[in-house]
């Protein structure tokens, strides 16, 4: 008998042994390969595992490693079968071999043939197993497959169990699993659905899905339909079958958008049929028999027939003119062989055999590819006319239009060769450009030469991407027109031409205006928000109930004045009290009892404690809100901030203060002056003996007294700047009594002074103007033996001041004009009235009297 040449790898310390047990497997057909320990089986096996069929491996093995654990190392990488021979029957010796994936245990001394039918029994065993790994290894990949394609698959997929009622009637199903492709369709996610009944998930599912389904699980038929979903919004296409009996699975697709594609292809075929039919051009369809196949009823009218089947099914050179018949074959030809032909105009025969003319345009229909026919549209010459016409009258219109239009129209042309021109501009160009339109139109470049540098590589960009797409073309551009920046809108729409000119028709617009406006905005825009940004107010509401505050509310500002934000209020109600300064606190109490009372309440300013612990002044300003029965039910706040103000109100108050000090002691150290003066001219007059000089020094001393007066009433006064004309004169009569007049002859002064209150600038010049007509009262009025009154009166009548000074004496001497006096006194009286804007009078009779007014 023929054996299979197996090799067997022999494991087995006793050399004797070995060799007899090789041959003896040799006779039976083996080819063997011996190992005499652990060690040398692991090396055998690791450098040619694929030639040794099975392993005899002698369980004690001597010195190193025993047999069961060289064929733990051997099996932990090779599938080789192992078969265990040993001398030793020991439970203990054959246990160990439980562990390891071996084919069998055989004694030694079992002879040849157990040996070689345990050998042959291994091998079946061996090659059962791996059968059974194979099957295993295909059930697995194709669990794994079906995995894939449960996970991956486009298409929704689910599997459910039919729910029948007592009569065996589908009433419901229930989800035993779906696929993530049915979470994403649906948007219904597996953890709510597995376990559950459509009807739990959607309620109001219509009963034809539960009817059809039915169907698939009871009958085992498999279907295929399309149906709407209402709970969910959308159609599905759905192929359902039946796994398993009371089961089914349901495979789909969502069609929603090819469904609404459909039916918006079907509204457009019912649009374009309408349009078809209501348009005034005559409609044709052929087929490739050249046969018509539908002719609207404008192609019926232009043609003279009553109905459509008159002529469908008719070939169409049935309509053809005889002398233009084959032009018209070979355009049919042309266009059946998808090859365009141009409009143009063409001749037609009527039914009646009379001739008209048109305008066609035809084109090829083609359906997957193919040309299925051509279609067309025929205009009557008549209709051309009118619409020439109304072209005309709508071209004449044009351009009446773009030269009253606010913007400059043009048509811009780029030729194949990259070259630019225009081709028609508005007259608006000498506007806008200072151009004239002709002359634009043979050099494009007295206007594109006017652009601003740094626009130009823009302007070439959109240009070209413009001319690359054939999309809509604007910018905004500046020229520099006359030495002035101006700003444009540009805006055109490119069309290719057939010869290869790249059309933009568009409009531009003068922006300038609008852009120094939009400029003007953003800076005001800038100038608001570095205002608001510097203001340092902020609103806050207190809400009353029951005449109590019971919510505070501080706006963002808050942060800003106080360093607190309005989240640290709201969440501590006493925190705005306690910033109140200690010294403030009473005063800011009473002030808002006064608002919770009703009361009208003024403004009030304090100081708080800043959170950064600095001394902060508010001005805090309430404005009541009360209901529709008057009772408070709220009142706002503004909080401002006027620490800087009170700093400035405080440093103003004390330079005002010490500059008060300063002016006083000047007008101290003048008064002194001016007495040390007159002391001076008082020494130097003990001095003269001559009568008219003596005069000149005394006179000389009375206006310093007068002067001088002024500065002592004004230093003891709390003003630093008005004198109080009624004390002064009555301080400068006495002074000028002591002067001029004896005891024995001393005239009488009579006031009668008004209470008037003057600025320091004209009371000087008056005061000298009192100090002159007193003394020359006292000096010239009267006699030496002779006495008399003085009257000096003071009043104010009309928003005028009136001084007036009269005696009783001797009087002027006759003919006396006082603007041409020419007495040191008089010139000086007449200076000093015009000095303050005045009027001076002097009558001479009984006596003199002067009055001098001037405006309050």
């Amino acid at each position: 008998m023929k054996k299979t040449a197996k090799t067997l790898l022999l494991v087995e310390d006793e050399a004797i042994i070995a060799m007899t047990e090789a041959e003896s497997l040799t006779k039976e057909g083996y080819q063997v390969i011996q190992a005499y320990n652990g060690e040398e089986a692991i090396e055998k096996v690791r450098m040619d595992s694929r030639s040794i069929d099975l392993i005899l491996m002698d369980i004690n093995l001597g010195r190193g490693i025993d047999g069961t654990e060289a064929a733990q190392i051997i099996l932990k990488d090779h599938d080789i079968p192992v078969l265990f021979i040993s001398s030793y029957t020991e439970k203990e010796i054959v246990e160990k071999t439980d562990k390891i994936t071996s084919y069998g245990y055989v004694a030694k001394n079992s002879g040849i043939t157990v040996l070689t039918t345990s050998i042959k029994m291994a091998f079946k065993l061996h090659e059962a197993q791996r059968k059974l790994k194979e099957k295993e290894e295909a059930l697995k990949q194709s669990e794994e497959q079906y995995r894939n394609i449960f996970n991956n698959m486009i298409d929704g997929y689910a599997m459910h169990e039919i729910i029948l009622d007592g009569a065996g009637i589908p009433v419901d199903y229930r989800f035993r699993a779906v696929n993530p492709a049915f979470e994403r369709i649906t948007g219904l996610l597996a953890k709510d659905l597995i376990g559950k009944t459509v009807t739990e998930v959607l309620p109001d599912i219509e009963p034809v899905w539960i009817e059809r389904y039915g169907r698939v699980a009871m009958t085992g038929e498999t279907i295929h339909f399309d149906e709407y979903n209402k709970n969910l919004n959308s159609y599905y296409e759905v192929t359902a079958y039946r796994p398993a009996p009371g089961q089914f699975a349901s495979v789909f697709m969502d069609v929603t958008d090819r469904k609404r594609t459909e039916n918006a292809l079907r509204e457009s075929e019912k649009r374009f049929r309408a349009i078809i039919e209501g348009t005034g051009a005559g409609y044709f369809r052929i087929g490739v028999d050249g046969k018509f196949q539908y002719v609207n009823d404008a192609w019926l009218r232009m043609h003279g027939y009553a109905a459509p089947d008159e002529i469908v099914g008719r070939h169409f050179a049935l309509t053809q003119v005889d002398m233009d018949l084959e032009q018209a074959q070979r355009n049919v030809e042309s266009l059946l062989n998808g090859e365009p032909i141009p409009a143009g105009e063409f001749s037609r025969r009527r039914k009646d055999g009379s001739i008209g003319y048109h305008i066609f345009s035809t084109n090829s229909i083609v359906q997957d590819g193919n040309v299925v026919g051509l279609e067309g549209f025929l205009i009557d010459i008549a209709d051309r006319k009118r619409m020439e016409e109304a072209l005309q009258d709508a071209e004449e219109k044009y351009r009446h239009l773009s030269v009253n239009i606010p913007g400059m129209i043009y048509l811009f042309a780029q030729h194949p060769d990259g070259s630019y021109s225009f081709l028609y501009v508005s007259s608006a160009s000498r506007e806008l450009f200072d151009v004239a339109p002709d002359d634009a139109m043979r050099d494009w470049t007295l206007i594109s030469g006017l652009m601003h540098p740094d626009d130009r590589e823009r302007f070439d960009t959109s240009v070209r991407e413009s001319a690359e797409t054939l999309r809509p073309w604007r910018e905004e551009l500046r020229h520099i027109v006359n030495g002035e920046v101006r700003w444009y809108d540009c805006m055109s729409r490119p069309e290719l031409q057939p010869n290869g000119d790249i059309l933009w028709d568009g409009i531009m617009l003068e922006t300038t205006d609008h852009k120094r406006t939009e400029e003007a905005v953003r800076e005001r825009e800038d100038r608001y928000r570095r205002l608001v940004e510097s203001v340092t107010d902020y609103i806050y509401t207190v809400t009353i109930e029951s005449g109590r505050p019971v919510a505070t509310s501080h706006g963002p500002g808050c942060m800003a004045v106080t360093g607190y934000t309005s989240e640290e209020y709201a969440a501590d109600p006493g925190l705005w009290f306690r910033m109140v300064h200690d010294e403030d606190k009473r005063t800011v109490t009473e002030h808002a009892a006064a608002v919770l009372s009703g009361c009208d309440v003024m403004p009030i300013e304090h100081r708080i404690v800043h959170k950064n612990g600095s001394i902060r002044w508010v001005r805090n300003t309430p404005v009541p809100h009360c209901d529709n029965q008057g009772r408070l039910i709220a009142y706002d706040g503004l909080i401002a901030d006027i620490t800087e103000r009170k700093l400035a109100e405080e440093a103003l108050a004390k330079s005002l203060g010490e500059k008060e000090i300063l002016l006083k002691e000047l007008q101290h150290r003048v008064k002194n002056n001016l007495g040390i003066i007159s002391s001076l001219l008082g020494l130097e007059l003990e001095k003269i003996s001559d009568t008219r000089s003596r005069q000149v020094f005394i006179n000389a001393q009375s206006r310093i007294r007068s002067m001088s007066s002024i500065y002592e009433q004004l230093y003891r006064s709390t003003g630093l700047d008005i004198v109080d004309l009624s004390l002064y004169i009555k301080n400068l009569t006495d002074s000028l009594m002591d002067t001029y007049a004896t005891d024995a002859m001393r005239p009488r002064i009579i006031t009668t002074l008004a209470d008037i209150k003057l600025d320091i600038k004209r009371t000087v010049p008056l005061g000298l103007i009192i100090n002159e007509l007193i003394s020359n009262a006292l000096k010239y009025a009267y006699p030496v033996d002779k006495k008399g009154d003085i009257r000096i009166h003071l009043e104010e009548s009309g928003g005028r001041v009136i001084l007036r000074v009269s005696d009783r004496g001797m009087g002027m001497p006759a003919g006396f004009n006082p603007n041409s006096a020419d007495t040191m006194g008089l010139r000086l009286v007449n200076m000093l009235v015009k000095q303050i804007g005045g009027e001076l009078t002097v009558e001479n009779r009984k006596g003199t009297k002067v009055t001098v007014t001037f405006n309050r």
